[in-house]
């Protein structure tokens, strides 16, 4: 009853053993589909391995998935866009190593997850290239990232002479001193009540405020937290459901945000 939706994954099969004469093995399934495309079509390729057509090899596996995963980050960004080059030319480093024998391909994979998110969160604040204000709005959303973020801004300060600064001090806390707003509770009451007020008429006033409009003006009133207006970028960070309410955690603790709220960001 799902033959429709293996059809073009059996067509490829077919072809390849027109082709070799042989059926595909594991690795070379993982080679030609992906491990992303393989995983797609689990259930056809447990019964491969039922029917003793393949033999699961987790080394095998585990190498292709990093290898997959590398090329999702190598395609982060368009060829047009200034980041791109960024995430190649650090790319090409990493594998210069791997090729040494100096680091694994997993080693390369963990060295490119926080350097493409650090270089999307560049481009959610508008900058050409990586800066001192916006590195310090990153860590201050996500201050755990700041040793895994070490090797990339170690690179980029060397390819592209610029001299960013991640911190001196040792034992850094993964939590971030939080400062109460400028405004008095009753403002930021006004101006919250005001938000869900045009947010839940009816009309065109919707577009009135965006994303990062709404959570700021949720957390400034809610929690009494000050959010810095320069490099913070908090519509870049995912909202989590657990149990029917929802959360957003930076700065290194959790926040919670009413259903009112959570849903307009959905949106």
């Amino acid at each position: 009853h799902r033959i429709l939706y293996f059809f073009s994954f059996f067509q490829e099969i077919d072809l390849f053993m027109e082709n070799c004469q042989r059926f595909p093995s594991f690795e070379h399934m993982l080679n030609h589909f992906s491990v992303a495309h393989t995983r797609k079509y689990l259930t056809a390729m447990h019964f491969f391995e039922s029917e003793g057509l393949i033999k699961r090899d987790p080394k095998i596996q585990d190498i292709y998935a990093n290898l997959d995963m590398i090329e999702r980050y190598l395609g982060a960004f368009d060829q047009s866009d200034p980041f791109f080059q960024i995430i190649h030319n650090y790319y090409h480093f990493l594998d210069q190593k791997h090729t040494a024998g100096k680091i694994t391909i997993r080693t390369v994979r963990l060295s490119l997850t926080p350097a493409v998110k650090f270089l999307q969160y560049c481009s959610l604040c508008r900058a050409t290239k990586p800066n001192q204000t916006v590195l310090d709005g990153y860590l201050w959303c996500l201050p755990g990232q700041r040793n895994t973020l070490s090797g990339f801004i170690s690179f980029y300060n060397r390819k592209y002479a610029t001299s960013l600064v991640l911190s001196t001090k040792k034992n850094i806390p993964k939590t971030v001193t939080l400062k109460s707003p400028g405004t008095s509770k009753k403002r930021r009451e006004q101006i919250f009540i005001q938000m869900l007020r045009t947010l839940n008429s009816e009309g065109t006033h919707y577009e009135q405020y965006s994303k990062e409009d709404i959570l700021r003006i949720a957390i400034e009133y809610l929690h009494d937290v000050k959010i810095p207006k320069e490099g913070v970028v908090l519509s870049f960070l995912p909202i989590k459901q657990r149990k029917g309410e929802y959360f957003i955690r930076f700065a290194g603790r959790e926040f919670f945000l009413p259903v009112e709220v959570a849903k307009k960001v959905f949106h």
